[in-house]
């Protein structure tokens, strides 16, 4: 069978690439050809709309020869457009080699080129993103194939939040769409409540797809890769610095005798020096979980590989990205102490993780979540 995947834009982000390298990977395996649908337009960096567009270019200008702020561009857009490539060249590398992409000018151009498609995973439901999906929310809901016989399912799709923030108009199109759907899964339990509540529809809650993979698996992507050792054993990837999150970093450094590494190449920071904004290969970033005796983090996907790699971690608790990802995720598991917003917290009186029982319950999960997907693939 000949599938299409739909996720966000594959770019710095290293869950949202490594999520659908194992999608891909998983259903592959299982015999099928499998690309990632992808638009050859790069909207990451687009102009804003021309109603602000007076208004931007007036703030940068305020900023560069008034406020002399570092590293101010008027016309950044168009000098991200050409430094993105180089930031993120690694990342970039490790989907060319290991992902295979149908990359169209518009996503109707996909139309009667596939026996299947599957919407997911990552936060592709997420209505603030629908510019990725050339500003129409519903294409992520297939929209574009219109009547196409295809079979379409949602494969650990998320909303990235327990809020709804659709707007009434996109919820009742959105829902007429989800309605021709012929399996649909979401990667979150709050998701199976939002999908009854707004669209009618009865999700099953299944695992991320980097968990339908092994860690021998990720192991294998190391070695044949050439990136050096970590620079230490206490893993920091946190997205959204702060003071106190710092302070977190420096408590478990201080009650573990571990040395602290970080791997947060600042690329959308603009205002950063060129050279702390490139971003690491991602076998770099899985090694980082391999080397280390500790994790701390405010990621969703740094708290699916800590426990993919048998890591103890810790996760701050990140709400302006949204904690509903992190706590379904963790209790799944039964790991829900993980998850803090106390800075000053004593990380030697925190239990040792028991990965035999994680493992079990992993097991268990997996096994329901490929069942998910061949079944939908095939009834």
């Amino acid at each position: 069978m000949k599938i299409g995947i739909l996720t966000l834009p594959l770019n710095s982000n290293y869950g949202g690439v490594l999520q659908a390298y194992a999608l891909q990977t998983v259903l592959k395996r299982m015999g099928h050809d499998v690309l990632e649908v992808e638009l050859k337009k790069n909207l990451r960096w687009q102009y804003p709309p021309l109603w602000k567009i007076p208004l931007s270019f007036g703030k940068r200008f305020l900023f560069k020869y008034i406020v002399r702020r570092k590293n101010q561009k008027i016309l950044l857009e168009r000098y991200e457009r050409k430094i993105y490539p180089l930031l993120v060249h690694d990342i970039l590398e490790f989907i060319s080699k290991y992902i295979k992409q149908f990359k169209v000018d518009k996503f109707i151009d996909c139309k009667g080129k596939f026996d299947a498609f599957v919407c997911g995973s990552d936060q592709i439901w997420r209505y603030k993103y629908y510019l990725f999906f050339e500003g129409d929310i519903a294409n992520v809901y297939l929209k574009f194939l219109g009547d196409d016989s295809c079979k379409r399912i949602a494969y650990a799709a998320s909303f990235g939040t327990d809020n709804w923030e659709y707007p009434a108009k996109e919820t009742a199109e959105c829902k007429n769409w989800i309605q021709k759907f012929d399996a649909v899964s979401v990667r979150e339990e709050t998701g199976v409540k939002l999908c009854s509540t707004y669209y009618d529809i009865k999700a099953k809650h299944v695992l991320d797809p980097t968990m339908l993979l092994s860690k021998d698996d990720y192991v294998d992507l190391i070695e044949k890769s050439d990136v050096p050792k970590s620079k230490g054993n206490l893993f920091c990837y946190i997205l959204d610095n702060t003071d106190e999150k710092m302070n977190v970093v420096k408590n478990i450094e201080k009650q573990r005798h571990l040395s602290p590494f970080f791997m947060n190449g600042d690329c959308g920071n603009w205002t950063e020096d060129l050279e702390k904004r490139i971003q690491p290969p991602v076998e770099s970033w899985l090694r980082a979980f391999y080397d280390s005796e500790f994790i701390v983090t405010d990621s969703f996907h740094a708290c699916v590989f800590s426990i993919l790699f048998h890591k103890q971690f810790l996760v701050i608790g990140n709400k302006e990205r949204g904690l509903a990802r992190i706590y379904s995720l963790l209790s799944m598991f039964g790991l829900e102490d993980r998850l803090t917003s106390d800075t000053g917290l004593d990380i030697n009186r925190m239990k040792t993780i028991d990965y035999d029982r994680v493992d079990e319950i992993l097991a268990k999960h997996r096994e329901e979540s490929r069942t998910f997907l061949i079944q939908a693939l095939t009834s």
